[in-house]
């Protein structure tokens, strides 16, 4: 689900994985003098990974922080926060193309019977709707009452029963569609409903759909312990108290959007065929619907 991570835990940590078209220019050279000007005495890891025409780079530099003397490399994991809403969304394109489910189905359909979800004159809020953050949904829930985990982290012990709490009290105040405004959860609802519908949790939807079909098997939500000694420590920058480290939390949310994924940086590289899959389905219908105004 975080795709609601409000936090970003990787805000110390540079993940650049860039199209062919937008590397010709760039140089192995400069990236190097880069990171040895700007990154060899930080406590944080980052790693670039550049794609072109000549194949494909890994570069690092920086430090994993994570208990162990190990450096940054292609195998490094990162908590990828946010970025995790596209692997819901692609779980999304995957499921469609299947004919499991419908872009326009409404989200109830795919929830208990007992679960109230808003709707605004009788305009029902779709999978669409969550996918392309045009539900009318608030970017975060009313409901947030964290009780473990870091402040950073709202989402650390929301369950299921209170985002169903949430959406059974929330009211709409525009159509579905008519706009867009960023909702984590929203994404959250979003893959939610799609793991009910495949009769599993995110983690294991995500592995099966996408992580297994591109040889992703350092992308997980739950670390093995050879996994956690590749960890980067997560950092951010705290105004006069230098870097503020966030530990990994492994919890299995209610939904996709707020879970955080971990994947190897080289594996960053092959999910770019995932990305390209979401922009050639979804991205014109998204675009289309914010031309009319639907």
């Amino acid at each position: 689900m975080k795709h609601v991570f409000a936090r970003l835990a990787i805000a110390a940590a540079i993940i650049a994985v860039v199209a062919a078209s937008a590397c010709a220019g760039t140089q192995a050279d400069d990236i190097n003098h880069f990171l040895r000007e700007n990154c060899t005495s930080t406590r944080a890891a980052i790693v670039v990974g550049l794609v072109d025409e000549h194949g494909s780079q890994i570069f690092s530099a920086g430090n994993l922080d994570n208990g162990t003397d190990g450096k940054p490399d292609g195998d490094t994991l990162f908590e990828i926060a946010s970025i995790t809403k596209t692997f819901t969304v692609l779980a999304l394109e995957d499921m469609v193309e299947r004919g499991e489910i419908h872009l326009n189905d409404p989200v109830e359909k795919y929830l208990p019977e007992s679960v109230k979800v808003p709707a605004h004159i009788r305009k029902k809020i779709t999978l669409l709707d969550l996918a392309s953050h045009t539900s009318g949904l608030p970017r975060d829930p009313d409901n947030l009452t964290p009780t473990h985990g870091l402040p950073e982290n709202a989402f650390a012990d929301y369950s299921v029963e209170r985002m169903y709490q949430f959406l059974d009290s929330y009211v709409l105040t525009r159509d579905p569609g008519e706009r867009v405004e960023y909702s984590n959860v929203g994404l959250a609802l979003l893959g939610h409903v799609l793991a009910r519908k495949a009769r599993t949790n995110y983690e294991s939807l995500v592995v099966e759909r996408i992580c297994q079909p591109l040889r992703m098997d350092s992308t997980r939500v739950i670390l093995t312990p050879e996994m956690k000694s590749r960890l980067a420590t997560g950092h951010e920058r705290a105004h006069d108290e230098g870097d503020a480290d966030h530990d990994h939390q492994e919890r299995h949310h209610p939904s996709g959007g707020t879970l955080q994924l971990a994947p190897a940086s080289h594996q960053l590289k092959a999910y770019r065929r995932g990305l390209y899959r979401i922009l050639m389905r979804l991205g014109p219908i998204c675009m289309w619907r914010r031309r009319i105004g639907a």
